[in-house]
């Protein structure tokens, strides 16, 4: 019996503790969708975490790791 109720509190954590997102000193928009120019091209971001950008080439669909300093702000 002890065992069933550990294994509730277990799924009550996952499902109520969600990851607080970060916020970065920055005036590029880092969440997940917006545009952004690295490189002279736009890319959408897909995540960031820290000062690392992971994001898609809006036209090839390339995935790149790039540092939040490289990037400018898009539309």
């Amino acid at each position: 019996m002890l065992y069933h109720y550990s294994y509730k509190i277990e799924i009550r954590m996952l499902r109520f503790e969600e990851e607080q997102p970060e916020l970065l000193n920055s005036n590029v928009n880092t969440d997940p969708g917006s545009e952004v120019i690295w490189k002279g091209e736009p890319y959408t971001v897909i995540f960031a975490k820290n000062l690392l950008v992971k994001i898609e080439h809006k036209r090839t669909g390339a995935v790149h790791y790039a540092a939040l300093s490289d990037l400018k702000a898009g539309r």
